[in-house]
């Protein structure tokens, strides 16, 4: 592969990935339910169990049904019927934990499919955050984006499809979350187009980067 089209990627979690992370996930002051029916606060942060000892989250735990501007959320109460409300600053030190651990498996993923552009390792980064197990449970759309193999085309229908058939039964993930399905889409078929211009056209590449420190 051409150096030239090689980026500079950022080590530390990049403004713009983490300003897509609180758009796609959103931002709530309470504890809920989230599309996988698991107990969420703040920026899509998932509760661990020390979360859920500390707020008093357990199988009693009743909630209500609540309207957001993100749409309706089943939201976790205390023994009282109290939605549990959280701190600001405990909901912002969550986000920049988990960010950052995302956005270092948005790298790691990258450098595993040969990908040196900052905005795949962004939208990767992205992937992780919303679908830790992309993966595994993604296999064959993995296998379409590695180096060497990479085929967005085929990707985006393993993404979308259970076969992989357009027209198809679709896909569980994009059952619950069509939104962030298409942003991967788009975002391969971006790559794919920037990498073409990039091997054909090396003065003319658009492959993303970030300044180098100074």
């Amino acid at each position: 592969m051409d150096n030239r089209i090689m980026a500079e990627i950022s080590k530390t979690p990049s403004e713009e990935y983490k300003k897509h992370l609180k758009e796609e996930e959103g931002t709530l002051n309470f504890i809920y339910k989230d599309t996988s029916d698991l107990d969420t606060g703040g920026t899509g942060h998932l509760m661990t169990d020390a979360d859920k000892e500390k707020y008093g989250i357990d199988k009693n735990t009743k909630y209500v049904v609540v309207d957001t501007k993100y749409g309706k959320r089943k939201a976790a109460t205390d023994k009282e019927g109290n939605i549990i409300r959280l701190d600001k600053d405990v909901t912002d030190a969550w986000f920049e934990k988990d960010a950052a651990r995302y956005y270092e498996t948005g790298r790691s993923w990258a450098k595993e499919l040969g990908i040196e552009d900052q905005n795949m390792v962004n939208t990767l980064a992205g992937v992780s955050f919303q679908f830790p197990a992309f993966k595994s449970k993604m296999p064959s759309a993995w296998n379409a984006m590695k180096v060497g193999n990479f085929d967005a085309e085929e990707a985006i229908k393993q993404i979308k499809f259970v076969s992989g058939i357009p027209g198809t039964t679709k896909s569980k993930w994009y059952d619950e979350t069509p939104r962030r399905v298409e942003a991967l889409s788009a975002a391969l078929s971006d790559y794919s187009r920037r990498k073409d211009i990039a091997l054909i056209h090396p003065d003319k590449s658009t492959m993303s980067t970030v300044e180098p420190p100074p």
